[in-house]
């Protein structure tokens, strides 16, 4: 075998040597970018990231863990959902408490809108009352008219006077009325959005962009309220 020939083998010998070796190491930089996109790694990347503790706001029973130890999460989505129902209930309590309100409220101003039409039917009928009892007093002193005739508009009178009192009184009552309503209606409404709020926090979402870690919580956990350790935290990446 001439020499000639033993040099083309081993140039084509240390070719293939070196052709496995970047095989290798392309292999081996994309499994590392794989892993990368879903662990957290302890390089100075990592650890310069920023930290988010996650913990809930209310107290109940885990019912749901969406995420891993070591996931890649997106800002805003699901890691632990609380049981909902006992929040679900309170809130539909305190929405159909509010909804009562609101209707006595209409009923309140109904009222109001009927008093001011009493009151001012009784307004004209006193003036009108007032009208036959000037005439009446000037008739009884010329004696035009009998006593009965005089007594009768004087009566009127004061008939007229006594409606007009009992309705501005019935006005000044269903006014107050609507004032309590509307005051029993803030009320009502700040409960119906603490129980909204509270069932909104029954689901604990990713604040950032990262990777979940120290996640200790498992369903059936019982959690209180701001304590993140039973909680998974989110750490986020620094290049």
């Amino acid at each position: 075998m001439s020499e000639a020939v033993n040099n083309n083998r081993k140039k084509k010998k240390a070719f293939l040597i070196v052709a496995a070796i970047v095989a290798v190491g392309l292999l081996s930089g994309w499994a590392w970018s794989n892993y990368r996109k879903t662990h957290i790694s302890t390089d100075d990347a990592f650890i310069d990231g920023d930290i988010y503790t996650v913990a809930a706001k209310i107290n109940g029973t885990v019912k749901t863990v969406a995420v891993a130890s070591n996931q890649a999460v997106k800002k805003g989505d699901l890691l632990v959902e609380i049981e909902p129902a006992d929040y679900e209930a309170r809130l539909k309590e305190a929405s159909s408490g509010l909804g009562v309100e609101k209707a006595r409220l209409s009923e309140a101003e109904a009222r109001i809108a009927s008093a001011n039409a009493n009151l001012e039917l009784s307004q004209a009928n006193l003036k009108l009352a007032e009208t036959d009892k000037t005439r009446a007093e000037k008739l009884i002193a010329e004696k035009v008219i009998p006593q009965e005739r005089y007594d009768r508009a004087m009566t009127s009178y004061d008939v007229a006077r006594s409606q007009v009192k009992a309705a501005e009184e019935q006005l000044r009552h269903a006014e107050s009325q609507k004032i309590t309503q509307a005051s029993s209606i803030r009320q009502k409404e700040a409960t119906a959005a603490l129980a909204g709020l509270n069932y909104e926090y029954t689901k604990l979402y990713a604040p950032a962009d990262g990777y979940v870690t120290k996640k200790n919580v498992l369903p059936g956990n019982q959690i209180q309220a701001g304590q993140p350790k039973v909680d998974p935290s989110v750490k986020t990446i620094k290049n």
